[in-house]
């Protein structure tokens, strides 16, 4: 199931258009990975999770080369990265993966993208790779709540209560 949601959100998200484009302007450089992700920038490290940054996160092609990773609009130099960890999930969905990159100028960036193996077994970028549920924020409990909550109402004023 995870391997049909990747390429359908890499159909969405037209990442062959972006990899085209990419060869183009960089004939020498070797594409290591180039899939649907949504990306956040922090003020800090965090923990990933649920939360309300993921509600307004740039919706992107990531793709990692030889020597960047390119994400819509930003572009870390693989030189530049201090640390990096993936951390795999599972979701009703499939399985998922939020990329987490520090550079050394204190820029704090996470990905999640759909699970890709080719992320961890590439070996351009040092990756520490670990296993974890993700939380929910408290943002995310209450949206859920809500949402819960309506569905509940409509349900019971339609069909219980006509």
């Amino acid at each position: 199931m995870s391997e049909v949601i990747r390429k359908v959100t890499n159909f969405i998200y037209n990442t062959k258009s972006k990899r085209k484009k990419f060869v183009f302007s960089y004939p020498d450089e070797k594409i290591i990975l180039c899939d649907a992700a949504k990306g956040v920038k922090l003020k800090n490290d965090k923990v990933p999770e649920y939360g309300k940054e993921w509600v307004i996160a740039k919706r992107c092609a990531l793709l990692i080369s030889e020597k960047q990773i390119i994400a819509g609009n930003w572009n870390i130099n693989i030189s530049d990265i201090k640390e990096a960890e993936v951390i795999k999930f599972g979701t009703i969905y499939g399985k998922g993966m939020v990329l987490k990159i520090n550079t050394n100028n204190n820029e704090y960036y996470q990905f999640g993208l759909q699970y890709n193996k080719v992320l961890e077994e590439q070996n351009i970028i040092t990756i520490n790779i670990k296993k974890q549920e993700l939380k929910l924020s408290i943002f995310s409990l209450l949206i859920r709540l809500l949402a819960l909550g309506f569905l509940l109402y409509y349900i019971i004023t339609k069909f219980i209560f006509k």
